[in-house]
């Protein structure tokens, strides 16, 4: 397994976000700064967060559980990597439901994530940080990952467009 470019792209401030650091009750699992390729063309200046069942290298992932301890990967996800190469700037992992597996946003162990648009209402799932962040404007882009609905549902909870890349050519 390839270890992640910490050299060209450094992990800055990895952090569990305090309460008052929180967005829609408890939409981000760890905020951070990753800068892009500064040549990337694509995602130059997009901020993106990335739903936490996606290896980040030296970011723990929580899969929405506490059944398990956290992971912290030593590689990033081929995604990860061609998004920074493309320019855009991680700025933190999302939470998602339990193991994925719910399209509501109260199953997560880290707590609730509300709709960005009525606050006790849901956000979807599994990848309802991320579309709360996307939906209440806080970042452009949330990279989520769906097995049966898990970014269909939010993304229509929380009003925003869902895109689906099937390409290696991404920039």
């Amino acid at each position: 397994m390839p270890h992640a470019d910490v050299e060209r792209y450094p992990r800055e401030q990895i952090h569990r976000p305090s309460r008052e650091e929180q967005d829609f009750g408890n939409a981000w699992a760890h905020k951070f700064l990753i800068r892009g390729n500064t040549n990337g063309v694509l995602l130059r200046g997009k901020t993106v967060c990335v739903k936490d069942n996606i290896a980040v290298a030296e970011v723990p992932q929580f899969f929405g559980t506490d059944a398990i301890p956290a992971w912290t990967p030593n590689s990033d996800a081929t995604v990860v990597r061609r998004t920074l190469d493309a320019g855009a700037d991680i700025v933190g992992t999302a939470i998602c439901e339990n193991f994925c597996n719910s399209t509501s946003s109260f199953t997560s162990a880290q707590g609730t994530v509300h709709n960005p648009y009525a606050e006790g209402y849901s956000a979807g799932g599994s990848t309802s940080g991320g579309s709360a962040l996307v939906g209440g404007g806080l970042v452009d882009i949330a990279i989520g990952a769906d097995q049966g609905g898990s970014i269909r549902v939010p993304s229509s909870f929380c009003g925003c467009t869902y895109v689906t890349v099937c390409s290696k050519d991404l920039y």
